[in-house]
């Protein structure tokens, strides 16, 4: 079976087990249904919110509040629901309404650190989308409040172990989509998108939860699909670096907020002085836990100065070409305990959740040296989510780059890749070259006498992650590669005519906090379409500053 088919198959099993144990309730899920209509029928939704009496409390005690100041009480639903409009409404009911299992369990600190990064990330988002996209907010609004509960089902899910996780990732401040991808194979954000399709939730709220939070990727985007991720993107950022103390990601936001809608600073400034009551009155609203912070504005201000400050230091060594490559036996300690935590995450959710048949990621030296089987297994069905496999690849890759940073490594990544195999599916069939490809993976791993890491990317090519493997011995081992492993799959019985190959290789000397997967992921591709380009049998390489 395929790593990506392997992984594919431990999302559904998260997805199918939280399905079951947590669900919206019915009330709310005809009130979205509803307020989704051209023509709101509000004698039909007075009807489905009376069947709620909880619910109904909750929106009366919401209308009778401060943030109305009303003269007198409204005992009258129906009177109401007219003040708070419906697009307020169905923000309200959908907050109120998500499965109290979820919270049930969690560790206080864990808890409001959780409700206070997700309500200032979607009121955020609200509020910018409102602002600089031009549209109503209230999608941006749940999008941003449910691309976290996958958070919360894989605490349910894994415990101590998800939560010990989560925690390093934000001391080390490191990237959490990343080494989620490249310790389960999927982030939490997949996770939530799957649930929400489960829940029969609005297609574009579900395709905003799953857009990647990445510049380069949501810039491809066009106008009207870019509206709602990109405004989350930002609201996520600013989350970050006010909760989790994240002023590393300055750099990002004041990047991607010009990029995307030429927002400058001061346009951030005059947001947060509205945007911290707002969340305050979510938080009592929702009534969740809670922890006033310090003033976001002081926040980011003080991340806006260490952002200038970190430019001033490092403008002499800019000018003068020079690079520090001391490593900090600090970070390395952190990264040895994330690398901990990482793995007794992945043990329990293998025990938890696919059982003893799926074995949990070893050290990429023992993997390595392992003998692959003469026979491969064909891969399961591929999972609704087509941006999976890419997720997957750029995940480990990330994890790879974070991992080589931290002790000034090499990094290199080969796209090898089956030549003429459209050609050979139509003689052998398809399923059988699926065979032969996730074959090919191990075969990969048994001839490699350096660390490396193996997966199937698409049908006939498979990408290697090489970390501490500069670009030349990159070159030589997809040299390797393509010479013996024609004979192993001959030897073996997996093919009956010599096979070809066609490679791309792109390295980075050290990566930087700038290097970026992507990046990597398109040089080796415009050299593996150089040596296809080139006849049989040829390896291209670049290097990736």
């Amino acid at each position: 079976m395929t790593t990506q088919a392997v992984n594919g198959n431990v999302l559904q099993q998260f997805v199918e087990r939280a399905s079951s144990l947590y669900s919206l309730p019915a009330v709310a899920m005809e009130v979205l249904e509803l307020t989704e209509q051209p023509d709101v029928d509000t004698m039909a939704l007075r009807e489905c919110v009376e069947r709620d009496p909880a619910l109904t409390a909750k929106l009366l005690r919401v209308v009778n509040s401060s943030m109305f100041g009303l003269s007198r009480e409204v005992s009258d639903l129906t009177q109401a629901l007219a003040l708070l409009g419906v697009k307020p409404l169905k923000l309200l009911v959908l907050g109120f309404s998500l499965p109290k299992e979820l919270h049930t369990g969690c560790e206080g600190e864990t808890l409001r650190q959780f409700w206070q990064f997700t309500l200032i990330k979607a009121v955020a988002s609200r509020e910018l989308a409102r602002s600089f996209w031009g549209t109503p907010g209230d999608e941006a609004f749940i999008a941003g409040l449910l691309q976290e509960i996958g958070v919360l089902v894989l605490i349910k899910e894994l415990g101590d172990s998800y939560v010990n996780f989560l925690s390093s990732v934000h001391k080390r401040g490191e990237d959490l989509f990343a080494l989620e991808t490249a310790t389960l194979g999927f982030d939490h954000a997949i996770l939530s998108a799957r649930l929400l399709e489960h829940w029969h939730l609005p297609s574009q709220i579900v395709q905003a939860v799953a857009a990647p939070l990445r510049l380069e990727q949501l810039e491809q985007l066009d106008a009207e699909a870019a509206k709602l991720p990109q405004a989350m993107h930002l609201g996520t950022l600013l989350a970050a670096i006010i909760v989790h103390n994240r002023r590393d990601l300055m750099p990002e936001l004041l990047e991607a907020a010009a990029q995307y809608r030429n927002i400058s600073v001061d346009q951030i400034y005059q947001l947060l002085d509205q945007l911290q009551e707002q969340v305050q009155v979510m938080a009592d609203m929702f009534a969740v836990p809670w922890k006033e912070p310090e003033p976001f504005r002081d926040i980011l201000a003080r991340a806006h100065q260490q952002l200038s400050e970190a430019v001033a230091d490092a403008l002499p060594d800019m000018l003068a070409g020079t690079r520090d490559r001391s490593i900090n036996v600090e970070q390395e300690t952190l990264h040895h305990e994330l690398d901990k935590y990482a793995q007794s995450f992945l043990d329990l959710s293998r025990s938890a959740v696919v059982g003893p048949t799926w074995k949990s990621r070893r050290p990429l030296q023992e993997r390595a040296a392992e003998k692959p089987s003469p026979t491969a297994s064909r891969p399961a069905a591929a999972v609704t989510l087509q941006d999976l496999p890419s997720r997957d690849l750029e995940g480990r890759l990330m994890a790879a780059i974070s991992h080589c940073r931290a002790r000034q490594d090499e990094l290199s990544v080969i796209l090898l890749e089956i030549e003429n195999y459209d050609d050979l599916a139509l003689v052998k069939g398809p399923d059988r070259m699926m065979q032969i490809t996730a074959c090919l993976r191990q075969v990969i791993q048994s001839l490699s006498d350096t660390a490396c890491e193996c997966m199937v990317v698409r049908d006939g090519r498979v990408a290697v992650i090489l970390p501490g493997c500069e670009r030349q011995q990159a070159v030589n081992l997809a040299r390797a590669f393509s010479d013996a492993a024609p004979n192993w799959l001959c030897e073996h019985g997996q093919i009956d005519t010599p096979l070809s190959f066609s490679a791309g290789i792109a390295s980075s000397a050290t990566p930087t906090r700038s290097s970026r997967p992507e990046d990597l992921i398109s040089a080796a591709d415009r050299c593996l379409f150089a040596a296809k380009r080139s006849g049989g049998s040829v390896v291209k390489s670049i290097d990736v500053l």
